[in-house]
């Protein structure tokens, strides 16, 4: 379970260096209306991929498109980061978790991943951000592979622990992201007990 000193930690690198967005966590941060608000504060990005999903689906059109413009879009396509220690060693931990997995489209093939996911998964692993997401493939991939990952839960408790959402205001959102997202128990609570912990301080 995560601490208030993790959220602290996030919150820093969230400021400093900034974290990846899926498609799933854009769209469920602004259908509560928090999406301009981490935009305005931290440095968020995201992929082309993603971000052509999301205008390309009319499902998912923003409350507030402009949004997106505060998006920054990542191209980690640079020699200096793919020749990286970090870039190099995530990618032997990445392919070594399976026998069967000599190479980067085996490992697609192998974990079933969606061209997008596994871009956005990517390069999160080559820039070294946390990745939040709603997507159980990604979140196993993570979990196998040892990348720092976050739902859109912990994006809300960011910005609390910031003193950028108001406390009672936070719950509230809390169970409105829950009413679209519809964690499990064990995840929810975990998030809500975490929330109540940086409250409290």
């Amino acid at each position: 379970m995560l601490e208030d000193k993790d959220i602290n930690t996030l919150s820093r690198i969230m400021k400093t260096n900034g974290c990846l967005l899926d498609a799933s966590t854009i769209i469920y941060l602004d259908k509560v209306d928090i999406l301009e608000l981490l935009c305005s504060n931290y440095k968020i990005k995201t992929i082309e991929n993603v971000m052509k999903e999301i205008c390309a689906n009319s499902n998912h059109r923003l409350k507030k498109e402009e949004t997106l413009c505060k998006i920054d879009i990542t191209h980690p396509t640079s020699t200096l980061i793919e020749n990286s220690s970090i870039y190099q060693e995530n990618l032997q931990l990445m392919l070594s978790t399976n026998k069967r997995m000599s190479n980067l489209d085996s490992f697609l093939k192998c974990n079933s991943l969606s061209p997008t996911d596994f871009d956005l998964f990517l390069t999160g692993v080559k820039v070294n951000l946390p990745i939040f997401t709603e997507d159980k493939k990604i979140i196993k991939l993570c979990e196998k592979c040892k990348i720092s990952f976050y739902n859109s839960l912990i994006a809300l408790i960011v910005l609390t622990f910031d003193g950028l959402i108001d406390h009672s205001d936070a719950i509230s959102i809390m169970f409105k992201i829950n009413s679209i997202a519809w964690y499990s128990n064990k995840i929810f609570n975990s998030a809500f007990e975490l929330l109540e912990l940086v409250i409290k301080k």
